[in-house]
């Protein structure tokens, strides 16, 4: 799937038009049955004769145990009953044989290639997940990986507490960094999100150690002082 960002889309209406396909390698009973229900049959008409409904002969087979589709037909109709699927994974033993069943309609004269391929492609999965996305969201991208940064020093049993002066109109998330010297900055894993000019506090007091924090606002401009409480 692609990752939300300017690189990938270039406006933000192509971001929420994007849409995600996924191979599941499962047809649901749900999707098989309304496919079913829709598609039609020549299999046993008379030339010229009207096509009939393919859920109608499977039922016609299934009255006529010596039919050399019955069990085949017994098996497709007590999965579409179920709240099951039809796995069609062509790695696995489950998905080979549908596979091998498909190819015995088609041969049948049953199904079509056409209708197999329509069937097969059940199995993929559709869906737009930035569809959702705001004005907002996308002119937070450029922030992204680039933020406003400041330091104070932090003993174990301290909060901090981060006072925005001015408000970021698309709000950003603030982070906090150990740097001491000779070491590479470390993530403390506490953070908190701010928008509005106010006070926010950073909850630290339960971590050990102590040392330089950088405190960062992902907000290039973000105004902002700090005390260590």
């Amino acid at each position: 799937m692609l990752e939300f960002n300017k690189t990938n889309f270039a406006t933000l209406e192509d971001a929420q038009s994007y849409v995600y396909e996924e191979e599941t390698h499962k047809i649901t009973s749900g999707k098989a049955g309304a496919w079913f229900g829709s598609q039609t049959t020549t299999y046993g008409v008379p030339e010229g004769g009207d096509p009939k409904q393919l859920l109608a002969l499977i039922d016609e087979i299934l009255e006529n145990k010596l039919h050399p589709l019955y069990s085949l037909m017994k098996l497709i109709n007590s999965t579409l009953s179920k709240n099951s699927f039809f796995g069609i994974d062509p790695s696995k033993p489950l998905g080979v044989s549908n596979r091998y069943s498909l190819n015995v309609l088609i041969t049948a004269g049953i199904l079509t290639q056409q209708q197999a391929d329509q069937f097969l492609a059940l199995s993929i999965s559709t869906s737009k997940p930035y569809e959702n996305k705001t004005q907002s969201d996308w002119d937070a991208l450029d922030n992204i990986g680039v933020y406003s940064s400041q330091s104070i020093e932090w003993q174990q049993g301290q909060d901090i507490v981060v006072n925005l002066l001015e408000p970021i109109e698309t709000g950003a998330s603030v982070t906090t960094w150990l740097t001491n010297e000779g070491f590479a900055p470390e993530n403390m894993g506490r953070s908190v999100y701010v928008s509005n000019a106010l006070k926010y506090t950073i909850r630290m007091s339960d971590k050990r150690g102590s040392g330089t924090i950088e405190v960062r606002v992902n907000d290039s401009n973000a105004q902002f002082e700090l005390e260590a409480i």
